[in-house]
């Protein structure tokens, strides 16, 4: 896949996901949690390879110039980030309110005398 389009499907699942939250759709809990979930899972991705090119020496197929701060950084906030995304939106919730008793309906008191078979 071109670079690029992981970025740009990732950038359209969140601002789907912050509208559909301004917007308070049923629907913005679900979709929350899988952006919550992909931004974990690049976030560990990326922290990923930056450590396997810096902290392993046997990586021969790749030059690693220096250690890239500002992508360990970004790998490391999306780590946060996307956990802290899932263990707020993996919560119950508030519960429901208990339901209200119904009242009888205001009918008439049967007539006096009964009907016979009432």
């Amino acid at each position: 896949m071109p670079p690029g389009w992981l970025a740009l499907v990732l950038v359209a699942l969140y601002l789907t996901a912050a509208v559909s939250a301004f917007a308070g759709a049923r629907h913005t809990r679900p979709l929350g949690l899988l952006a919550g979930g992909f931004l974990l899972a690049v976030g560990l991705a990326e922290a990923a390879r930056v450590a396997r090119l810096h902290l392993h020496y046997d990586v021969r197929y790749v030059m690693a110039p220096e250690l890239d701060l500002p992508g360990l950084a970004t790998a490391l906030y999306g780590v946060l980030a996307g956990a802290a995304v899932l263990a707020l939106l993996a919560g119950r919730g508030a519960p429901e309110a208990a339901p209200v008793p119904r009242l009888p309906a205001a009918t008439p008191p049967p007539p006096y005398p009964r009907p016979p078979g009432w």
